[in-house]
């Protein structure tokens, strides 16, 4: 494809997986298709990574993240070729071996919102539970969704979001549900009672060995204080025969984000380096910390 005249980009360009979670991508996507046909076209795509990267971006990037993207070779990008590029199946066979359950749980969301609006209606609730419980006893129909939407639909919108269905196939622990109704009220003005605790909304467990191990989880909770102003709490468990990070988990480890003994056959070890962190952490704060916030 001929390159178009542009931009010259330069220095560090962001990637698309920095649009962060799966609705904010739908949100750009949206956003970006001016003319509603339900693809990204060339110029529309070059319009996306130019403000993303305000102002610095060729056109030649453009042709050759085109290519990466139109799986189809159709010309254009539709939602679900831009869907599969930033949250690509984690082991090298495409599928969901090493999975953690919230991350099967995450990419069945993602794959049950067919009207791709970020949320799903009940028909849509219906099919994920079907997927989710196939194969664990009685199945899942639209009777039992009538008895449970109503008690995962948190803010009574008729459609479930990704948050309020982590939040109630997880759970969030009674103190951290105190937590968050305090902050609501003092966030309004009103009083509370002194027995309500105002601690952190979500709670974060690293293991991992001394030494690096250990500075590196340091360097992790400094930087969540610093950015979310004491929402998150790192609760670190060190052992003296691990030499690495070894598990991530939240809501008391029914959440896992990393686990070396499950995960490190299929996946790289985010912790391998300073940038490979760094860009853990990124995915933290653009994709789940948001989420387990708002389910808190």
């Amino acid at each position: 494809m001929a390159t178009r005249s542009g931009h010259r980009g330069g220095g560090r360009q962001k990637n698309l997986k920095e649009l962060g979670s799966y609705e904010n991508v739908l949100a750009v996507f949206k956003k970006y298709d001016a003319n509603g046909n339900g693809e990204l076209s060339w110029h529309e795509l070059n319009k996306l990574m130019t403000d993303l990267n305000s102002g610095k971006w060729s056109d030649m990037r453009t042709d050759q993240l085109l290519g990466q993207l139109d799986r189809n070779s159709d010309g254009a990008v539709n939602i679900n070729e831009l869907l599969e590029y930033i949250f690509p199946r984690k082991d090298a066979m495409g599928g969901a071996a090493g999975n953690s359950q919230y991350e099967e749980v995450i990419e069945a969301f993602r794959r049950h919102d067919t009207n791709k609006n970020g949320t799903l209606d009940k028909r849509e609730f219906t099919q994920l539970m079907i997927a989710l419980k196939r194969g664990q006893g009685k199945a899942w129909d639209a009777r039992q969704t009538e008895q449970v939407f109503r008690v995962v639909d948190k803010d009574g919108s008729g459609e479930v979001e990704s948050d309020e269905l982590i939040a109630w196939m997880f759970g969030v622990p009674s103190d951290r549900k105190r937590a968050a109704a305090a902050q609501d009220q003092r966030r309004s003005g009103r009083k509370h009672d002194s027995a309500d605790a105002e601690g952190p909304l979500v709670v974060f467990e690293f293991e991992c060995g001394r030494g690096a191990p250990e500075i590196a989880v340091d360097g992790i909770t400094e930087r969540w204080r610093r950015h979310l102003k004491g929402q998150v709490e790192v609760k670190k468990i060190v052992s003296a025969s691990s030499k690495s990070i070894t598990k991530v988990s939240a809501r008391n480890g029914k959440i896992v984000f990393w686990d070396a003994a499950v995960m490190m056959a299929y996946r790289d070890n985010p912790f391998i380096s300073p940038q490979s962190t760094n860009e853990w952490c990124k995915d933290m704060y653009a994709r789940h910390i948001p989420r387990l916030l708002n389910g808190t």
